[in-house]
């Protein structure tokens, strides 16, 4: 039963605005269990839910009631209900119970976010190499050749932040002051990797209060064999603690007190860097980006010429450059550097941060980077330019900053071009009429935008032969194109004595995108189908096509009509020739033929001993002539004639 009491328990929250105290009976997701909420008077958001005994109420509570009570929040007390006088309202709850009736009573204390007040050098800049010798704590080491002492002073005040109720509404700060002495504890950590600096004697620790207004801390800065010519540089980090007591008590600058809790340290960045040149110069020039009308994304690059000033080779230390985008519908893509590895970006919410390397020396420099334009309407964006302002800064700087803004307008063209191309019918030749079935040719009339931007409505008008009593035709896209009838005006647009329009329309045609239109002729009489499949009869169509009107975009472009605009095309009947059969018998044959002429040239040349080896030293009878004889001495043999054998 969620607001069965609502009261005013006054500004607990310390935001300038009455907080309201609403009671829930028997609330649903706490399991019936009774609960007390409070909200903020100022942003209507929930501060505290209250669900248990207790003697004080942190942020926030989460433990039930020791019985579970339904009735938990009965009653409630008010804002009047200041019963230990520290200026806030306690929360008093009553609690029938189902036992005995109770009243929890919770003491208000506050909890705020303390800005501990400093003064703390954001950067510190040394011309030169110098050495305190009298007050340097470091000068007997070897090869010290800068030792510089800086300051950081803290004042007895806070200032309390609450966050604001709108977003666009600066936050609401209110003044405090330590009514007790508390410790402060600062401690630095250098961030820098291969410096030449370092410290000395540090952590260090403040008392503050009412014993003492201010205190302010020493810390010394030594550096070993410095460059002379390009310096060094180091990035500390500064980290203040409240160390004791952890509650601390808190005049308000309304004039009542209060206790806090400040758990969480304070950092803080400094800069530190010695150089008795470095300076440069910075140009941008940004490429203004062609956008076509229809693209989603277009990329922008802003080219940031870097040079120094001396005409030597110089580094930044702790150099940075900021770039203010000022706009959602640019992001960031990447960014490369001349040298390489010259500088790093990242996006961080409105800005691209880009971080210079100390150790990266260059004359001149070029850093590239690369936008992307997104969130375009209608193919463009309603703001076609874009402010962007670029911030250098540096840690050895002889001047505080470097900036330059910048306009970047949109080139935007419309860039649509319309391809229709008319695709013919095919049949194969002296195909059989079917007359239980269904003898069809088809075609098609193919619309296509080549460009990326829109083509806005385009008329389309099909001339078809007609002749109800041979044969039928139907024209459809993404829907059925309207019949206008015949007339003789269409004479000479088909190839039939008497043509038919079929009206199609597109509505629109985007970019990269195609339109078909499917034509389909149906034939119900035998002998004018066989006309066709012997080419006996000719059967075309013609495509007349008219983009009427111009594209509507966001831009003050005129008359924006694609290429090719209306035309004509023609759309023919194709008879296919059967193929031949190829006569594999004939190879059959013929290989079968070759086999046997092979294997008779074999037989013969076998029986003629073609393939018998002879020894050379043997002689038949027969192969002795008559004024020949055979030497003994010489190993020859004389053999008889073998018949079988030859």
């Amino acid at each position: 039963m969620f607001g069965f009491k609502v009261v005013s328990l006054g500004d607990v929250d310390a935001d300038g605005g009455e907080d309201i105290l609403v009671s829930a009976l028997r609330e649903e997701h706490s399991g019936g269990t009774g609960r007390v909420h409070l909200y903020s008077g100022r942003s209507i958001s929930s501060i505290y839910t209250v669900i248990s005994r207790s003697t004080e109420y942190p942020e926030i509570i989460q433990s039930f009631s020791e019985d579970n009570s339904e009735l938990y929040g009965f009653s409630v007390g008010d804002e009047n209900t200041d019963l230990d006088g520290n200026g806030f309202s306690d929360l008093v709850v009553g609690d029938p119970g189902k036992n005995a009736q109770k009243a929890h009573i919770y003491y208000a204390k506050t909890v705020v976010r303390v800005l501990f007040p400093d003064k703390i050098p954001a950067r510190l800049l040394y011309e030169e190499l110098v050495v305190d010798e009298t007050n340097c704590p470091v000068t007997n080491q070897n090869g010290v050749n800068f030792c510089q002492p800086f300051t950081m002073t803290f004042e007895n005040r806070g200032i309390f932040r609450s966050d604001p109720i709108f977003p666009n509404d600066p936050p609401v700060l209110t003044k405090w002051a330590f009514e007790e002495d508390i410790t402060v504890s600062v401690k630095l950590s250098n961030q820098t990797d291969q410096s030449k600096l370092q410290l000395f004697d540090q952590p260090k620790e403040v008392v503050l209060g009412p014993s003492k207004d201010s205190a302010t801390l020493t810390f010394w800065i030594y550096g070993i064999d410095v460059p002379e010519v390009y310096g060094t540089g180091m990035h500390l980090v500064a980290e203040t603690t409240l160390k004791s007591p952890s509650q601390i008590k808190l005049k308000g600058s309304s004039g009542y007190k209060a206790e806090t809790v400040l758990a969480s340290s304070t950092f803080k960045d400094i800069d530190i860097a010695i150089s008795p040149v470095a300076d440069v110069t910075m140009n941008v020039r940004p490429k203004r980006p062609r956008v076509r009308l229809g693209s989603s994304t277009k990329t922008l690059t802003a080219i940031i010429s870097l040079n120094t000033i001396s005409g030597e080779l110089e580094n930044f230390v702790n150099g940075e450059l900021q770039i203010k985008l000022g706009t959602t519908v640019i992001g960031f893509t990447c960014a490369y550097s001349e040298p390489e590895g010259l500088a790093s970006c990242r996006r961080e919410g409105f800005f691209v941060n880009c971080k210079f390397a100390g150790t990266k020396k260059f004359q001149k420099a070029k850093l590239t980077i690369v936008f992307l334009i997104t969130g375009l309407v209608d193919g463009v964006s309603e703001q076609t330019s874009f402010p962007i302002s670029y911030k250098l800064t540096w840690a050895n700087r002889k001047e505080d900053v470097r900036y330059v803004s910048t306009l970047t307008k949109l080139n935007v063209v419309y860039y649509a071009k319309l391809t229709v191309v008319g695709q013919s019918g095919s049949v194969a030749a002296n195909a059989p009429f079917i007359k239980s079935g269904i003898n069809t040719i088809d075609y098609s009339v193919v619309l296509e935008n080549e460009g990326e931007s829109q083509i806005s409505k385009t008329d389309v008008s099909v001339y078809a032969p007609y002749d109800p009593l041979l044969f039928s035709i139907t024209v459809a896209g993404k829907k059925t194109c309207d019949s206008k009838g015949f007339s003789p005006d269409y004479k000479g647009k088909c190839s039939y004595s008497q043509c038919q329009l079929f009206g199609c329309s597109i509505a629109s045609l985007g970019g990269l995108k195609k339109e078909i239109f499917s034509v389909t002729a149906q034939f119900s009489d035998g002998a004018f189908w066989k006309k066709i499949v012997t080419e006996q009869e000719t059967f075309t169509f013609t495509a007349d096509w008219n983009v009427v009107q111009p594209v509507r975009y966001k831009t003050n472009l005129e008359n924006m009509y694609p290429e090719n605009k209306e035309g004509s095309v023609t759309m023919g009947t194709v008879v296919i020739a059967k193929e031949s059969v190829f006569p594999w018998w004939v190879v059959v044959v013929t290989l079968l033929v070759s086999i046997a002429i092979v294997s008779i040239i074999i037989i013969v040349l076998y029986r003629k001993g073609f393939f018998t080896k002879k020894d050379p030293k043997l002689i038949y009878e027969n192969d002795i002539g008559d004024d020949e004889f055979v030497d003994p001495d010489q190993g020859m043999t004389v053999q008889k004639n073998d018949l079988s054998s030859a």
